[in-house]
């Protein structure tokens, strides 16, 4: 059987989207759903979902201590935390960041990189 790999072919076979044009976003998400593609987050959702595995997993580790951990930005796969508390001024920060980067690998993706500013 052959299958439709872009909305343009989905269009000629089937004519939807042929028209007005509006239905392609559509197609185009049932094209990714049938390649088993997960679509793009935007900037805000990633940051909600990085902001709730910080919050879930790793705060509540670094309050034991009195610690805390902010997210201040990402771009792309970089994820920019702040340390607050006594991790600001702890000797071993570099060893919680890297505990920070594993949890967000295990959470987010393999390919997260936690940059300490």
């Amino acid at each position: 059987m052959f299958q439709r790999k872009t909305v343009e072919e989905v269009t000629e076979f089937t004519k939807a989207g042929g028209g007005c044009g509006h239905c392609k976003s559509a197609i185009e998400a049932i094209l990714k759903e049938v390649r088993n593609e997960k679509p793009a987050l935007t900037k805000t959702q990633e940051i909600l979902k990085v902001s709730k595995v910080i919050e879930k997993y790793v705060a509540p580790e670094l309050r034991k201590d009195n610690g805390d951990v902010e997210l201040v930005d990402i771009d792309g796969n970089k994820i920019y935390i702040k340390f607050a508390g006594k991790c600001s001024a702890c000797q071993k920060s570099q060893l919680t960041k890297n505990y920070v980067e594993k949890i967000l690998k295990k959470h987010i993706s393999e390919d997260v990189e936690v940059i300490l500013v």
